[in-house]
């Protein structure tokens, strides 16, 4: 199946029309050393620009705009896979990223597949323990991005990443991902699993009942604490770029030592919120055990 994207390049003509101009690096506009991308953006997203600038690359795809591309290896990559989940009791399925971009990339916006551009990332306000849709297949549970709801940008059936029921919960989840074309007529199986809530003025999809995972896994599962890494001081006007990039490679970083253990999840969901919904305030200190304050 393809998709009605297409991808945008900007010629020495369309970059005049644009008021764009090389200054060394990304283009700006005229007499500013702002980057035309950053100043695409909304005022509100510019964090993400910030934050993820040794990351990959901001792109202009009409007609949804700037969005950002991962420096990753396209082949192979896909959103959702670096990393593992996390059970909570207040947010569901928690995904913790191993990527320093995952902080953003995996709990604001959306991720949809450019067939030029590959994955990228538009992005959003509101955060999510993961904005992918969950199946079940078997003996397996699946998970895919959402798309960002926009005509012909959902994540194609073939991004669904599937995993064993009895490794969700598990650190090196990773090791044993397969893809819909791995899994034959299995896959024909597949049931949506719509567990919805609303969490922190979103409603978000907590995932497979944990119970039910237990059940299948024969296990208990400990419940984890979501834990702010950069809370927001209340008279804070801007979220602090540098805290956050900190934070989120500090996270990663810790995602990566685990991902390979085999280890059950760890206590604690380290999670980079930088961004409170609008009218809400953050605390001055780390958020209670999975509070649903932002």
């Amino acid at each position: 199946m393809r998709f009605p994207l297409r991808r945008v390049l900007l010629p020495a003509a369309l970059s005049l029309a644009l008021g764009a101009c090389a200054v060394g690096g990304p283009s700006a506009l005229p007499g500013s050393t702002m980057p035309a991308a950053r100043a695409g953006l909304a005022p509100e997203y510019r964090l993400f620009y910030d934050a993820l600038a040794d990351y990959g690359e901001w792109v202009l795809i009409e007609p949804y705009g700037w969005l950002f591309r991962p420096s990753i290896s396209y082949p192979t990559w896909r959103p959702y896979e670096e990393g593992f989940w996390v059970p909570t009791d207040a947010w569901g399925w928690v995904w913790n990223s191993a990527e320093p971009f995952g902080w953003a990339t995996d709990h604001y916006g959306r991720w949809f597949r450019d067939d030029y551009q590959g994955w990228v990332w538009q992005p959003g306000l509101e955060w999510g323990p993961a904005w992918v849709d969950w199946s079940i297949a078997g003996d397996y549970v699946g998970w895919r991005p959402l798309g960002t709801g926009a005509p012909g940008t959902l994540a194609r059936d073939d991004a669904t990443s599937w995993a064993p029921v009895q490794r969700l919960g598990l650190t090196d989840l990773k090791l044993h991902v397969k893809h819909s074309s791995e899994l034959g007529a299995v896959v024909n199986e597949a049931k949506p699993v719509n567990n919805t809530a609303l969490r922190g003025g979103a409603v978000v999809n907590l995932g497979p009942p944990i119970a039910g995972i237990e059940r299948a896994a024969g296990r208990t599962l400990p419940r984890a604490r979501v834990e702010d890494m950069v809370p927001r001081a209340a008279e804070a006007d801007e979220p602090d770029v540098e805290a956050t990039r900190r934070a989120a490679e500090r996270a990663a970083r810790d995602a990566r030592s685990l991902a390979a253990t085999g280890a059950a999840a760890p206590a604690r969901v380290p999670v980079v919120r930088p961004i409170a919904p609008a009218g809400a305030q953050r605390p001055a200190r780390k958020a209670p055990a999975d509070s649903t304050r932002r």
